[in-house]
């Protein structure tokens, strides 16, 4: 449910990678939340040794047994636990980012994942802008812009990767680079793109 709504809050479709979406919000998975509450309401007995086994080896599974003794602070024992889970997390968001196994023309995020090294919140999430240009750079990052490259995926049987050319070149894949980069039918708008990013307050 909450990748649905993050999808819908990003203006992304259905089709939109979980773990790219994960990515561009950079939130603990519901996972992890759920980790944290359960490590939340142990903190809170009083006898801790009367709670579920399986709680005890989730801290030994996360190797922060030393939690468990008494004297820990509040403050301590949370932040520890959310440091770790975010660990954890990123480990997990990495190696399904990296994966390419059940995909046989690699995983879909294969530009994404050249720019995207952290899960980290990106800029254009937590910044308040236009929901369009939002969910255009969402989906232009996640892959999912109708270019022929992804549509490709989609036909029966699915175009192979070098066999989805661009409409309006015919001498190339029609991926995100060539669209963004080399499209001659684009050159007018990207010379206006790169102009004002030259001249972007971000430079100086």
């Amino acid at each position: 449910m909450e990748i649905k709504a993050s999808k819908i809050f990003l203006g992304v479709t259905k089709l939109t990678s979980n773990t790219a979406v994960q990515g561009n919000l950079g939130w603990l998975s519901c996972h992890a939340k759920q980790r944290l509450e359960v490590l939340r309401f142990f903190y809170k007995l009083e006898n801790r040794r009367s709670w579920n086994f399986n709680v005890i080896k989730l801290f030994r599974n996360m190797s922060v047994e030393h939690l468990m003794q008494p004297g820990i602070s509040k403050e301590l024992f949370f932040k520890v636990i959310k440091s770790k889970l975010r660990i954890l997390d990123e480990q997990l968001w990495f190696t399904k980012l990296w994966n390419d196994n059940s995909n046989v023309n690699g995983n879909k995020l294969r530009l994404y994942r050249r720019y995207k090294k952290d899960l980290q919140p990106e800029h254009y999430v937590t910044n308040a802008i236009p929901r369009h240009l939002r969910s255009n750079l969402c989906k232009f990052r996640c892959g999912t812009l109708p270019l022929s490259v992804e549509t490709g995926r989609y036909t029966k049987p699915p175009i192979p990767l070098e066999e989805r050319i661009c409409p309006f070149c015919n001498n190339a894949v029609e991926d995100e680079i060539h669209f963004l980069i080399n499209c001659d039918i684009y050159s007018d708008s990207r010379f206006n793109l790169f102009h004002r990013a030259k001249l972007s307050p971000l430079d100086h």
